[in-house]
């Protein structure tokens, strides 16, 4: 049995982590914390009805994502829908309409490419006739994993996917998203630089505008200088040598860093100082 200190820990830590989901939006993680507060802690009033609230932002979310996503189709605009589809998954993970619909969407893309390709083909006899069937299979694959919330191996399949077909703009798009979504998952781990990795390699994602994008990325850089900067700061007075590399990353990752840029000026020159001292000793 659990020591009411560690209930009460346990408690406040999926308390804190509904929270903060709610804050980001993402109200089917949140539901999944509040269910599980109102399973441990049936007497509280209040998280059965974040959980009523959570299960009610859910069901409007997809509802307004959907309608959204029909009215882009019927406009002729199928990228706009298929961002409107995954806006609805990402509330509600399960919804078939959403997946039906996409799968619609990707098999339409599909038969418009594979025309194409077949097009070429009776130019280029070189090109095996099994290719198109065979790469579809790899996309396919890698947004299964996607969705599934494997984003390394669905990066790593369209990689692969890509390099034989590198203009197909849905597989980029799904690539962008995979990378998208591992960033935020390194994010959640305290992984800034892979995050940075990861967002920087997100471009043209079906969740965030690329101004968004380049807020968040420059938000992280920054965040990433300070921490270094801080981290030579620590270690200067024992060891130049390293405060010095720690300086140098800050400054890739903020060039505009005054204090580092300082700093870093000074340690050098210091560094110099000290050689030449040393020189003249020997």
């Amino acid at each position: 049995m659990l020591e009411p200190s560690t209930y009460q820990s346990f408690e406040d830590a999926h308390r804190d982590k509904a929270l903060k989901l709610q804050q980001s939006q993402r109200w089917a993680e949140a539901a999944l914390e509040w269910e599980i507060l109102a399973a441990i802690v049936p007497q509280n009033a209040d998280y059965q009805n974040q959980l009523k609230e959570a299960k009610a932002r859910m069901a409007k979310g997809v509802e307004e994502s959907l309608k959204s996503a029909e009215d882009a189709r019927q406009h002729g605009d199928p990228q706009a829908a298929i961002r409107y589809y995954l806006r609805a998954l990402s509330f509600d993970p399960s919804n078939s309409t959403a997946a039906e619909s996409l799968r619609r969407i990707e098999q339409d893309s599909h038969r418009l490419s594979l025309h194409t390709r077949v097009a070429r083909m009776s130019k280029d006899t070189a090109a095996p006739r099994s290719a198109p069937a065979s790469e579809r299979r790899d996309v396919e694959f890698a947004v299964l994993l996607l969705r599934q919330g494997d984003y390394a191996g669905s990066i790593k399949t369209l990689d692969k996917y890509l390099k034989a077909a590198p203009k197909d703009e849905l597989a980029s798009r799904y690539l962008a998203d995979a990378h998208f979504q591992l960033a935020q998952q390194r994010l959640e781990q305290g992984k800034k630089e892979d995050a940075l990795i990861h967002l920087e390699a997100a471009k043209g994602t079906h969740e965030q505008d690329p101004a968004e994008l380049k807020a968040s990325i420059d938000t992280i850089r920054k965040a990433l200088a300070e921490e270094y900067y801080q981290k030579g700061m620590k270690v200067y007075r024992a060891n130049l040598d390293e405060a010095i590399v720690d300086w140098e990353r800050s400054l890739q990752y903020d060039p505009t860093h005054p204090q580092a840029t300082i700093r870093l000026q000074r340690a050098r020159q210091m560094q110099q100082n000290l050689k030449a001292i040393d020189s003249s000793q020997q």
